[in-house]
């Protein structure tokens, strides 16, 4: 029998708190079974604006579904990309490969996921190449406004 640090009815709800960093899948691995599970966590949550301490994920208490326990010392195997659920976005554009990829994950681990139904709607990946492609067309646009103003000016 394996002893668990918390009863799963004290189990953490994960909310936005204010200035969070945005939410990301995070594949964890449980130091008591050694097997890996997701959640959709923070990596910032926000809680020192609170005057709580802010928690790295190893000092988190998630919930194991493979050993049934709950616990803190969790090892972060990967993450989905920061803005993967913010997509489109132009800053931080994922080219549809790799927005594929994360919608399989979470389609595997999360399949009730309230996102899937904006699926190819409101949500898909941007595919640009961010902030330097939109600053580029902003500067030429401006350009061709200064270009035409002068034109007409000369004639």
């Amino acid at each position: 029998m394996q002893l668990c640090a918390a009863p799963l009815s004290t189990r953490p709800v994960v909310s936005l708190l204010p200035m969070a960093t945005p939410p990301r899948m995070v594949e964890l691995l449980c130091r008591g079974c050694g097997k890996s599970h997701w959640e959709i966590d923070h990596d910032y949550r926000g809680a020192e604006l609170l005057g709580e301490k802010e928690l790295s994920y190893s000092q988190r208490t998630y919930h194991c579904p493979n050993c049934q326990c709950t616990r803190m010392g969790y090892l972060v195997l990967q993450k989905s990309p920061r803005m993967f659920f913010l997509q489109p976005h132009s800053l931080f554009p994922m080219d549809r490969a790799e927005f594929e990829h994360w919608v399989t994950v979470l389609k595997q681990n999360f399949p009730g996921h309230p996102m899937m139904n904006d699926l190819n709607k409101t949500w898909y990946p941007n595919g640009g190449s961010g902030r330097l492609r939109s600053h580029g067309a902003q500067l030429l646009r401006q350009l061709l406004r200064l270009t035409r103003v002068k034109v007409s000016k000369i004639r």
